[in-house]
Parts: structure tokens; sequence; C-alpha cells
């Protein structure tokens, strides 16, 4: 069941979230077009990380984990409506 996500308890975790977490929140949404707010938070996050310091490769991360999901047999737009429109019917429910 898709939920909806508290933006506001979603961004007070993304900095006690490990690096690799992040990274794989950015390849949900990029892979179902899901939850771009918290995607754009995460690579925010990965973007001070790395300017402390931190040497974590996201983009590597980021482009393998993309590599070795299946390719999907329809256009991003139709997911992302789709799972739209998923939401929309539990949230009457």
């Amino acid at each position: 069941m898709i939920d909806d996500i508290d933006l506001d308890k979603a961004k007070a975790s993304i900095p006690q979230s490990s690096s690799t977490k992040l990274a794989d929140m950015v390849v949900c949404y990029r892979y179902l077009g899901l939850h771009k707010d918290i995607s754009m938070l995460a690579m925010e996050e990965l973007g001070r990380r790395r300017g402390a310091g931190d040497t974590f490769d996201f983009e590597k991360h980021i482009e393998t984990q993309l590599a070795t999901l299946p390719k999907l047999g329809i256009k991003e737009r139709d997911l992302s409506s789709f799972f739209g429109t998923i939401q929309r019917i539990i949230r009457r429910s």
C-alpha cells in the first residue's frame, strides 16, 4: 500500500540517514517517479556531506543501482500517473 509520506518527518530523518540510504531514495524517485521532494532533500544532504569531506560516490551508487533494475515496459510518465491514481484511490478509502 502506498501511504502519504509526512514531508516534515522525512526531512527531520534525513540527517540521520546513511549516505547509501539517501542515494537509494534518489534511485526510487528516478526509477518509479515517487517522492520527488524527498529525493531533492536527499540530494541536498548528500551535497552537504560531500562539502564536509564525505567521500561516498553517490553518483556512481545511483547509476549502478539504476542499471541493476529491470527496464520498465512503460513510459516513466505513465508509471508516475499510475501511482498517483493509486494514491488518490487509497486516500478516498
